[in-house]
């Protein structure tokens, strides 16, 4: 019996959402999900994080081989005729905020953890969508991450790092189109996420107006930052790091006194910014096609 998936690529559409993380993944994600039955009724189906991940362990897995129901799911979702398009939202395949941390480097491994992927991914009726995100803030938003899970990192050691940046964004599209080489890829940037947005969701699922919602996982001020790490180093029994940055972010909210916790001063901040637009127009030059945002 051949395989399902390819025989559903074949003739009808599958959308690959990978990421990148901190880039409104889990805005798109949720504003899909509430709409779930409805778009399952005119025929898309959706794979969510919350469709594959279970438990704390599976939360923080990056890579498909920690996530193999994919697999079953994908091919299940292509099996049934009803099916007209299978959207996969799971920024987790490429790696994680506390991979990039812990390596002090870019998505490190994406090839590998792609490669764990079904075959059939690689198609014209494809479509790998992927945001990137100014370096500076990108990172800075790692860190914040991480604290939710209760791990904390040496500023410094990242900052020497990311600043000698061994892996840009040019090498991990490089790797997507590598992976993919067959499918389409489309890119946007985060920045221009507000502009972009409808298409973004008309790329996913056709025509769609989300409805209004508060964004999920938002960074953190820099005195919350300041707050959860003195929390977590103070320790103790029970310690949950996901109810502490809670609680503290409520209590410490970004704003014009409190801005937003960045680990970079305004040279380094502006050095990066730099590098980011310098890259982003060496992808463009390199794949006219893929932007979503216009280059």
């Amino acid at each position: 019996m051949s395989d399902p998936l390819w025989q559903f690529v074949k003739t009808r559409k599958l959308v690959v959402h990978l990421g990148a993380h901190k880039t409104a993944t889990t805005y798109l994600q949720n504003a899909l999900n509430t709409k779930r039955e409805d778009l399952r009724r005119a025929g898309t189906a959706l794979i969510l994080p919350r469709d594959l991940r279970r438990g704390e362990k599976a939360a923080r897995a990056d890579g498909a081989e920690k996530m193999p129901g994919v697999t079953v799911q994908l091919s299940a979702l292509a099996a049934d005729t009803t099916t007209q398009r299978i959207v996969l939202s799971e920024e987790n395949f490429i790696g994680s905020t506390g991979h990039n941390l812990a390596q002090k480097s870019l998505y490190p491994g994406i090839r590998r953890r792609l490669s764990k992927l079904p075959a059939a991914l690689n198609h014209p009726n494809v479509t790998i969508l992927f945001s990137l995100r100014d370096y500076g803030p990108f990172v800075s938003s790692n860190v914040t991450t991480a604290l939710r899970f209760g791990r904390m990192f040496d500023t410094e050691d990242l900052q020497l790092a990311f600043l000698l940046m061994d892996r840009s964004w040019i090498d991990v599209i490089a790797d997507l189109r590598s992976a993919f080489p067959a499918a389409q890829l489309k890119l946007w940037r985060y920045e221009n996420f507000a502009q972009v947005e409808q298409q973004v969701f008309k790329e996913m699922v056709g025509p769609f107006r989300a409805a209004p919602q508060r964004r999920a996982n938002q960074t953190l001020s820099g005195r919350a930052v300041a707050k959860v790490q003195a929390r977590l180093q103070a320790g103790g029994p029970d310690l949950k790091p996901r109810q502490i940055v809670r609680r503290i972010k409520r209590k410490f909210p970004i704003s014009d006194a409190n801005p937003t916790y960045s680990i970079w001063t305004p040279e380094e901040a502006a050095l990066l910014t730099e590098s980011y637009q310098a890259h982003w127009d060496e992808i463009c030059d390199a794949y006219p096609a893929l932007p979503l945002d216009g280059g």
